[in-house]
C-alpha cells in the first residue's frame, strides 16, 4: 500500500479512505479531528469551543440544571409512591373499592333499579288507558248501535 503523499494525486484509489483512519496500533481518537500526511489535529472550532473564555463555568451551570432537574424527577416520583402506597392501604383495610367506589356503584345500581321500576309503571298505566279508551269507545258505539269486532279466545 502507497501512503499519502507518495502520489501527486490526492484521488489516487489505492490511499482512499487511509487518510481519516489512524494507524492500526493506535488506540481510536475522539472528537473533530484532521489527518494530514500522517498528522493528526484539532481543528480550529473544536479548539475555540474549549478555549472559549467561561467555558468551564456554562458546563457547571448546565450540569447544575441538569441536577436540578433530576432532583425534581426524584421528588415528584417519591411523592407519587407515597400517595399509591397510602391508597393500596386503605385498599386493604376496607377489604376492597375505597367508600367513594363502593357508593358510586350502588347509586348506579339504583339508578337502574329506579329505571326498571318506572318503565315497569309507565307500561301498567299505557295498558290501563288502553283499556280505559277501548271501553269508553265500545261505550259510543253501542249508544250509537254500532258495534266492533272482538276476536275472542
Amino acid at each position: 500500500r502507497v501512503r499519502l503523499g507518495a502520489h501527486s494525486s490526492h484521488r489516487c484509489p489505492c490511499v482512499r479512505g487511509s487518510a481519516s483512519r489512524a494507524s492500526p496500533g493506535s488506540p481510536r481518537r475522539r472528537g473533530s479531528r484532521r489527518a494530514l500526511f500522517g498528522y493528526t489535529y484539532r481543528t480550529s472550532a473544536t479548539m475555540s469551543a474549549f478555549s472559549k473564555p467561561g467555558f468551564n463555568v456554562d458546563r457547571m451551570v448546565k450540569a447544575n440544571a441538569a441536577y436540578a432537574r433530576a432532583d425534581a424527577d426524584a421528588y415528584s416520583n417519591m411523592t407519587t409512591q407515597q400517595v399509591s402506597v397510602w391508597h393500596e392501604k386503605q385498599y386493604h383495610q376496607t377489604g376492597g373499592p375505597t367508600i367513594g367506589e363502593k357508593q358510586k356503584k350502588e347509586s348506579a345500581s339504583e339508578l337502574k333499579m329506579a329505571n326498571a321500576s318506572v318503565h315497569e309503571l309507565r307500561r301498567q298505566r299505557m295498558r290501563e288507558q288502553i283499556e280505559f279508551d277501548n271501553l269508553r269507545y265500545d261505550a259510543e258505539l253501542g249508544a250509537m248501535g254500532l258495534t266492533v269486532a272482538k276476536e275472542r279466545l
